[in-house]
């Protein structure tokens, strides 16, 4: 008896670590760029004694959406004989197992719902920005108090990151007086210039960059297909079914396809989207610091209205809304420490960054030179570090003097 005690205490033992790691596994996070914005407490800044915040310098990724293109719905759609006609007569779907007639039946549902909707916002994606903007006037309310607050907001040409804008400004207006700020909200082609620039380096790195999923399609393919042999690309089909099974979170749609899917196989996709993401935005030797140079223009732009702000005297936010991409360059140029290596926790549907000015009180804070203003740097609300920094409050001149110098390294001047 005791040594059967002894025997079962040291299986449990070994097993327990698995079985933790099993409960705190996370498919949903698996979609990297897929995950929907996490709810949760938000941190805010510890307000040094003096200190009031005047300004809000803000880059937000758009809310959860329906997957960019229509066609990737209908490549796999037609992988499983969705429709009358498949555009892979091999696939048949005589050919499907009983769970891949499961997953045909649900993909009917599911490409149904995303039809005509490819690439726009959800109403979680709105949901999403209504609530960063509700929490940036609760926790920031001297930078909307007054009658001369000036809010202006400038969107990518993209619809979805139009209406995430739209959906922030309508949040604010609820929120505010009338007559109590200038609200200016366009969407100009000409801003895509510094908003979502993609330098010709940058196009050709990430062009250059693809990585497949380091695990083998064996037992996902046999497991709807009956002859396995006849699917022509079964890692893209697994990849995109992985993609589309993410995007169930972002979507008014009550569906999971997560059950077709191993741990193994969920962490092996992400992974490989991992690793793509970092090396075409992240900071990595690998690039040669072409996703830092290519955000240049951006922070060009966000430096010049910061020291106009300031200039003036006065108070408001600049609210900016693009694209997970240009988001994670400026936080490779930034030097920003990031919460991990894993795209759910740095670029989520409706990322955002917030750099919040602060002005010493009883000073009037006019001049590019004040070095009264402070500011600290909000990665999707949580306070953060630049480069190796411990501070999470910086001089504003300290801050421009860095990056002038990070700037013409990356430039090799």
């Amino acid at each position: 008896m005791m040594m059967r005690r002894k025997i079962l205490f040291l299986l449990l033992t070994a097993i327990w670590p698995l079985m933790a790691c099993a409960q705190h596994f996370s498919p949903e996070r698996t979609g990297g760029v897929y995950y929907a914005y996490p709810d949760g407490e938000k941190e805010g800044i510890d307000m040094p004694e003096g200190y009031v915040p005047f300004y809000i310098s803000h880059y937000g990724r758009h809310g959860s959406r329906w997957l960019p293109s229509e066609e990737r719905y209908e490549w796999v759609a037609a992988q499983l004989a969705v429709g009358k006609r498949s555009a892979m007569p091999l696939c048949s779907a005589k050919n499907l197992t009983r769970l891949g007639k499961s997953v045909k039946r649900r993909l009917k549902k599911i490409y149904r719902n995303a039809r005509g909707n490819a690439g726009q916002l959800t109403p979680l994606g709105a949901e999403q920005h209504r609530g960063i903007a509700r929490r940036m006037v609760q926790n920031y309310p001297s930078v909307f108090q007054g009658e001369d607050t000036r809010i202006l907001a400038r969107s990518s040409t993209s619809p979805r990151c139009r209406a995430s804008m739209l959906a922030f400004c309508d949040a604010l207006s609820a929120l505010l007086p009338p007559s109590s700020f200038l609200l200016s909200i366009e969407t100009n082609p000409e801003d895509m210039a510094w908003l979502n620039y993609e330098s010709p380096e940058q196009k050709a790195l990430t062009d250059a960059t693809s990585r497949q999923p380091d695990i083998t399609t064996d037992r996902f393919i046999s497991s709807l297909f009956k002859d396995s042999s006849k699917v022509n690309e079964p890692m893209k089909l697994l990849s995109e079914l992985h993609t589309i099974a993410s995007d169930m979170q972002d979507i008014p749609l009550d569906i999971s396809l997560w059950d077709i899917f191993t741990p193994e196989e969920m962490m092996a996709v992400h992974d490989a989207n991992n690793e793509r993401m970092t090396i075409c935005n992240g900071d990595t030797t690998v690039n040669g610091g072409i996703p830092a140079r290519s955000s240049i223009p951006l922070w060009q732009h966000i430096e010049a209205d910061a020291d106009s702000m300031i200039a003036n005297g006065g108070h408001g936010a600049h609210l900016r809304f693009g694209h997970d991409t240009a988001l994670y360059r400026l936080l490779t140029l930034l030097g920003i420490q990031l919460p991990g290596k894993d795209m759910e926790d740095i670029i989520p549907m409706a990322a955002n960054l917030q750099m919040v000015f602060l002005r010493g009180e009883g000073k009037e804070g006019r001049g590019e030179g004040n070095d009264s203003v402070l500011v600290a740097f909000l990665l999707n609300e949580h306070p953060c570090h630049l480069q190796t920094s411990l501070s999470l409050l910086y001089p504003w001149a300290d801050v421009k003097r860095m990056m002038h110098e990070r700037i013409s390294q990356l430039e090799g001047n």
